[in-house]
């Protein structure tokens, strides 16, 4: 079960107590077993991402320090952005991917973005203008 689903569903407090108990956190109060339940998910995914970096140092062959781990453990790699076609999202990325980009030429690039057959980003804006202007599919 994700976090998503997890903050999506209602949980019981014979669920939630057995969940804890699956996961070796203690049991108690509804409210306080669903805040453990949630911190432990977050940890989790923070977990598998140092797991991931370890595993790819040793296949790679490199012997793990102390001070590696520490690193790894303060600044986590970044997790891989999901594109997603949201106005706030698209606003954020316009000024990286063009110079002397303002706010209101990131508001226009997001209207023409819209109207164009790709992907709803400033760099499917970019890749579309390359490609040619094909305008979106009615339906």
């Amino acid at each position: 079960m994700t976090l998503r689903q997890f903050d999506h569903g209602y949980w019981y407090a014979t669920e939630l107590r057995s969940l804890a108990a699956r996961l070796g956190l203690p049991g108690g109060r509804k409210d306080r077993v669903d805040k453990a339940v949630r911190a432990y998910r977050r940890r989790s995914g923070a977990r598998c991402r140092r797991n991931r970096w370890r595993e790819r140092q040793v296949e790679s062959g490199r012997r793990i320090t102390g001070r590696d781990v520490v690193r790894s453990s303060t600044s986590p790699p970044p997790c891989a952005k999901v594109p997603v076609g949201r106005y706030i999202d698209f606003l954020a990325d316009h000024p990286k991917n063009e110079r002397n980009a303002t706010h209101a030429m990131a508001r226009g690039a997001r209207h023409e973005a819209k109207e164009l057959d790709a992907e709803k980003s400033s760099v499917g804006r970019k890749h579309a203008q390359r490609r040619g202007p094909r305008k979106r599919r009615p339906g």
